[in-house]
């Protein structure tokens, strides 16, 4: 049995992630909103693992919504599970998959 989470909004549009198939929140970009995010399962897994982005949304000073107290949890949990040197291995591959996809075999490069 698969169960599902899900947020409403505006009216019947909904955000759902699949906790035994897809794992990551995806709402398409509007003139209004850009949502991603992961299922609690995932995103657990992910601050175990030090994962950046999240760390980043955690620590943003711009919040638009939050319900509850899971996400202050986190936050206090922060010094015992982040670890920069995970950070610099998380942004050095994305810099190395960004070089061969974009620059490697490039004169110039657009900005």
């Amino acid at each position: 049995m698969s169960r599902v989470n899900s947020k409403k909004i505006k009216g019947d549009r909904e955000i759902r992630a699949d906790e035994e198939g897809r794992d990551v929140i995806e709402y398409p970009p509007s003139n209004q909103l850009d949502i991603h995010g992961w299922n609690i399962r995932k995103a657990l897994k992910l601050f175990k693992n030090s994962n950046p982005p999240l760390y980043e949304w955690l620590t943003s000073p711009i919040i638009y919504l939050e319900e509850g107290s899971f996400a202050q949890q986190l936050r206090r949990l922060i010094p015992q599970f982040y670890s920069p040197v995970s950070s610099m291995h998380h942004y050095l591959s994305m810099a190395k998959g960004n070089y061969k996809a974009y620059l490697r075999d490039q004169n110039s490069f657009h900005l």
